[in-house]
Order: structure tokens, then C-alpha cells, then sequence
């Protein structure tokens, strides 16, 4: 099967020909911190214009810092490894673990890295970039890179769920012609058992059409799947619809931690999945913390009750329940599932500013993980459990009239359950039908790689899509 990254960070030779840029969706005007935010591998710098941090600020997470900030919390971060050698990670995370060699507190294509820096990135003197969950702890867990499958993303899920960790955030997608996808199902569902929130990436599309085809891990039920809204606070095309997605986030114009190098301005031609991931993952942490005798299911259930929507008691299939509203979310006086009676919403006009268009830092590092997986020439052709490309043809699957729980059927389990109190209290959605994947190891960061046309990428292959 083909992992997806959704987003690659910059510096990465470049494995896949050279694309040419996509046209941006939306024209801007550019901040002041635009061309400040610019990285290059090698170069440190540390953003010091507010705006910047627009995404965190008008999403409303520094108001919802008053009620917690996702201390004591553990999020696991299933990716491409997290560099601690950078300012805004070297306290709060843990030493992890990676399943394809080297350490999980190393990152050769900084994807993992920026994902920690959204989800809790610590302050530097000189920076403005802080975490949206500023002191919930990272867990890496290195699943992603030359060689890498589906099975193990499966088993960097399964351990982390073993560690007891509260969140587990997955910015990576396959289809379900994944020959790995059993695996990722069994994976996913001891997590759930565990008591863990799964959260991932609803994948990117390669055009600008909608595209539907349902991914995975954002498809099983009980993980909340993730689009990403754009410069204008709306979800477009860039984000793969579908009754896999729950919530939307902020995926466009996204400070973070960038290598070992400070910060980089991530998102800037394109929303991406993956980082709205990290920000959804950000909010559970600090719900986690806030409501410390709500079950994992309880805890979702406030995150999509409380989501900004059109219609109060309706979800669609391009943003689901909403966009996260942090301030609400922590305030809210419910745990009911959302379009319930019961459930407590209270929906705030979105603030987000746009800035101006242009090419992804971390495109380059999508791009070869993209092709690795993809298969995207000769012998990577024949890697197995590859995930194909985002443009996918939809399988229907049902949905749950009610809440974000109880999706389409369950796949088989047979992860042990987790000890502690926390363990009774477990995520149980039911995995989402799939339809057959066209998107090949696909990071959920950014649209663009070409896209394989053969399911099997090298072992080590995982389905992650990086991008935003």
C-alpha cells in the first residue's frame, strides 16, 4: 500500500520530477510576516510578527488557554519522526519510537516536526510561534520514509496506543484497496479500545475538483476525520469530501517548527489536512485536560457539538460538523453527541485573515515521500500496500444520524485493551466502508505528487498523507 504524507518539508532531494506549481486558490494581499516566514534547510530563523500566529489567535486558542492547555496530557505523533534539536521542541517530547530505523526524535523530512510544532510547540525567546496545546507532551512515533508501509503506520499506532497516550494524531491517508488496510483497522481499533482519540487526516486532492473517495485511517469508525479550511476560513476542494470527515481546521498559513531550524511558514498556496490534523489534535488535548472524567467519546462529542455550522443539527461531507471552536469547546456544558437536543454549540463568526499564495516549504519532502510510496517509477512500483493518489471514486458507507460515533461497519478486532481508568472510557467508532483507493502513500500537507498507479509500495510504505 501507498502511505500519503500530507505535507513534505523543503530540503528533501527531490525523488519525483519537478511539478509545476498549481495556481493559488485564493489571491491575496501579503502579511508582513510572508516573506519572514520563508525556510530554507540549513538557515535559522525565528519569526517575531504577530500575525503569523493568525491561525491559533482567530481560531480562538489563546482565550481557550484560561480553561487548559493540554498539561499532563500525551499526544502521539505517528509520522516521519520529530527533530528535538529545534527550539520549540527541545522539552516536551519524548524519546518515542521509530519502526523504520534510526530515532523517532529524528526527522529527515520534517513533516513530523512541523505537526509536533502545531500541537505543542514551547516558546523561544525571539518567536512567536507557541503550540495550540502549548504544554501537552509529543510521543513520536517515526513510521514514515524511504521503504515504509501501511504496516507500519499499523504498528506505530498499535504501540502507541500500548503507552497509554490520550491522542493519537495520523496527518496520513490510504485507500481501501490497501492490501495493508486490515492491519491499519485492527491497529486502529486497539487504540480506540485503549482509551485513545485518533484523529487523521481526510486527505488532500490533486485538482480542483471534489473528490471523494473515502480514506483511511480518517474512514474507521471512531477517528475523527479532519478537512482543512482555507485562507477564508472554507473548506474547498483542496480537502477530500466525504462521510469520513467529521470537523474541519485551519490548514492554510501555519507557523510551526521547521527541522532544526526555528520556524517555518507552511500552507501558503494551499489548505492541507495534515496540519488541520495537528490543530483538531491540539484541541483534544486541552479537552482531555479540561474534562478529566469525560470518556474519549465525550470528549469528541464536545469538539463536534460545539463546531461552527450552517445548520445546527446537520453535518455535510465537506466539513462535517464544522470548524473547531476552541473557546466554545472548552466552555461547553455538554458532552452530548452533536445534533442532539443536548448538545451545547455556540458558533463565533471565523476571523481567519488570508495571506498571500505560494509554494509549500515542506512540498519538496511530500513530494518524495509521495513518490516512495506512489511507486511512482520502476521498482517502487512493485512496493506493496501503497496508497493511491487522492482522486479516488467514492463507496458509500453509512453514517450515523446522530453525532460522529458509529460510523459504517466495524472491521474485525483483536488489540488487547489497555489498563487503567481510562480504558472503559474508549473511542469506539466503527470503520468506514471503503472505496476502492486510487491515492497512493500520500501525505495529507499538500496536493501535487503524481500519482502511482499500482496499490503496493516497498514495506515500510505506511499510508500517510502529509498535507495541509
Amino acid at each position: 500500500m501507498t502511505l500519503r504524507l500530507a505535507h513534505v518539508v523543503a530540503g528533501a532531494a527531490l525523488l519525483l520530477p519537478t511539478l509545476t506549481p498549481l495556481a493559488p486558490a485564493v489571491a491575496v494581499d501579503q502579511p508582513p510576516n510572508a516573506q519572514e516566514g520563508r525556510c530554507e534547510v540549513g538557515r535559522t530563523q525565528l519569526v517575531s510578527d504577530p500575525t503569523a500566529m493568525t491561525n491559533v489567535r482567530d481560531a480562538g486558542f489563546p482565550d481557550a488557554w484560561r480553561e487548559g492547555t493540554g498539561k499532563g496530557v500525551r499526544v502521539a505523533v505517528v509520522d516521519t519522526g520529530v527533530d528535538t534539536r529545534n527550539q520549540h521542541l527541545r522539552s516536551g517530547v519524548e524519546p518515542g519510537r521509530s519502526f523504520i530505523g534510526g530515532q523517532a526524535t529524528e526527522d529527515p523530512y520534517a513533516h513530523g516536526t512541523a505537526l509536533a510544532g502545531i500541537i505543542a510547540a514551547r516558546r523561544a525567546t525571539g518567536s512567536v510561534l507557541i503550540g495550540a496545546a502549548p504544554e501537552a507532551t509529543i510521543v513520536p512515533v517515526r513510521v514514515l520514509g524511504e521503504g515504509s508501509t501501511t504496516a507500519d503506520v499499523a504498528a506505530g499506532i498499535r504501540w502507541a496506543a500500548q503507552q497509554g497516550v490520550d491522542v493519537i494524531n495520523v496527518s496520513l491517508t490510504t485507500g481501501s484497496s490497501d492490501k495493508d488496510l486490515p492491519a491499519l483497522r485492527r491497529a486502529t481499533e486497539v487504540a480506540l479500545r485503549s482509551g485513545a482519540i485518533v484523529v487523521a487526516a481526510s486527505g488532500n486532492t490533486q485538482e480542483d475538483a471534489p473528490f471523494t473517495q473515502v480514506q483511511y485511517p480518517a474512514g474507521f469508525d471512531g477517528v475523527v476525520g479532519v478537512a482543512a479550511t482555507n485562507a477564508a476560513g472554507a473548506v474547498d476542494d483542496w480537502s477530500v469530501h466525504g462521510p469520513h470527515v467529521d470537523v474541519a481546521a485551519p490548514g492554510a498559513n501555519v507557523l510551526t517548527a521547521f527541522r532544526s531550524n526555528g520556524d517555518c511558514l507552511v500552507g501558503l498556496d494551499h489548505p492541507y489536512t495534515s496540519y488541520a490534523t495537528g490543530y483538531v489534535s491540539a484541541l483534544a488535548a486541552m479537552l482531555v485536560q479540561r474534562f478529566p472524567d469525560d470518556s474519549p467519546r465525550q470528549v469528541v462529542n464536545r469538539l463536534l457539538a460545539t463546531a461552527d455550522r450552517p445548520v445546527e443539527d446537520q453535518r455535510d461531507d465537506t466539513r462535517g460538523w464544522g470548524t473547531i471552536q476552541p473557546v466554545a469547546a472548552m466552555t461547553s456544558t455538554s458532552n452530548a453527541a452533536p445534533g442532539t437536543s443536548q448538545a451545547a454549540s455556540a458558533p463565533q463568526e471565523s476571523t481567519i485573515l488570508p495571506t498571500v499564495a505560494g509554494r509549500d516549504p515542506l512540498d519538496s519532502t511530500r513530494h518524495q515521500l509521495a513518490w516512495w510510496l506512489l511507486g511512482a517509477a520502476g521498482a517502487t512500483e512493485r512496493r506493496q500496500g501503497a496508497h493511491r493518489p487522492d482522486r479516488q471514486v467514492a463507496r458509500q458507507r453509512r453514517v450515523p444520524e446522530r453525532g460522529v460515533v458509529d460510523r459504517a461497519g466495524r472491521g474485525e478486532g483483536d488489540g488487547e485493551h489497555r489498563g487503567g481508568d481510562r480504558a472503559a472510557h474508549r473511542l469506539r467508532r466503527v470503520g468506514h466502508a471503503g472505496g476502492e483507493a486510487r491515492r497512493v502513500g500520500r501525505c495529507c500537507c499538500r496536493r501535487g505528487g503524481r500519482e502511482g498507479r499500482h496499490q503496493q509500495a516497498r514495506p515500510d510504505s505506511g499510508d500517510a498523507h502529509v498535507r495541509e
